[in-house]
């Protein structure tokens, strides 16, 4: 399904693409990337993450190509968890999370 832009506002963007499949909300943004839409807005102020259409002033989408471009781009950047094996226990913790009786790489 297409969408079609009557106006677009101000937002220093050129007009989507023609061959585009569709605009996406920050709703779907988030369906897709399994976030939630504060974690969404974290993402927007980052410089690599695409910018928005303004269809309005206060209405803006995403192009779903350029999203999925980018989430292709982060694939196998997620960074490493942090585990700290406990001296005086057997506890494990995994970002904070404490396993108890956990024997590090088992």
């Amino acid at each position: 399904m297409k969408k079609e832009i009557a106006v677009l506002s101000d937002s220093g963007r050129s007009a989507p693409s023609e061959n585009m499949d569709t605009l996406m909300t920050l709703k779907e943004i988030g369906q897709l990337l399994g976030v939630c839409r504060s974690s969404i807005y974290v993402l927007i102020k980052s410089p690599d993450f695409p910018k928005p259409y303004s269809l309005t002033a206060r209405c803006q989408r995403w192009e779903k190509l350029e999203v999925e471009a980018w989430l292709l781009s982060r694939k196998g950047t997620a960074p490493e968890p942090r585990m700290k094996q406990s001296r005086a226990s057997n506890a494990l913790t995994v970002n904070g999370i404490e396993f108890i009786g956990a024997q590090n790489g088992k």
